[in-house]
């Protein structure tokens, strides 16, 4: 396994107040530790079509979906392949991601996915409305006689 060698000091020989490194800063600790999962949405028929980036995770074992009160939780971890070594200056993020997703009215709480070149596709239907809209204002003309 190769390892990286850094001239960076160790976390030991930080100044004061530095705590356990970047994570512990003000304002970037939630957005190192868990990152959000791109999206798009959109209605296609009668489904909502959630379309989330997800390369490199098996969607079987590391994601979870929650649907609730209009609201979709998707979680999902990324895992660094067994055997490779860690790049300080590496573009590939491992770890936890999540995404908080606001539904539609009428949104039915089942869904299915499926997941093919990274994308993660969750369809959910939305339900038909019961009741006949409104079509508008009805003006009686009466006889002024």
């Amino acid at each position: 396994m190769t390892t990286w060698q850094n001239d960076y000091p160790s976390e030991q020989d930080w100044p004061p107040g530095f705590g356990g490194g970047i994570a512990d800063w003000p304002h970037t600790g939630a957005q190192l530790s868990e990152r959000h999962i791109r999206i798009e949405k959109f209605v296609d028929d009668d489904d909502l079509i959630i379309r989330a980036e997800l390369p490199g995770i098996d969607p079987e074992r590391d994601v979870s979906i929650t649907v609730a009160d209009h609201t979709m939780l998707l979680s999902a971890e990324r895992r660094r392949p067994e055997g490779t070594c860690v790049d300080p200056h590496g573009g590939f993020y491992y770890g936890r991601l999540s995404r908080v997703i606001g539904l539609p009215p009428g949104t039915v709480d089942r869904y299915t996915t499926t997941y093919q070149d990274g994308v993660l596709v969750i369809r959910l239907p939305i339900a038909k409305s019961t009741t006949q809209a409104d079509p508008g204002l009805h003006v009686r003309l009466v006889d002024a006689a």
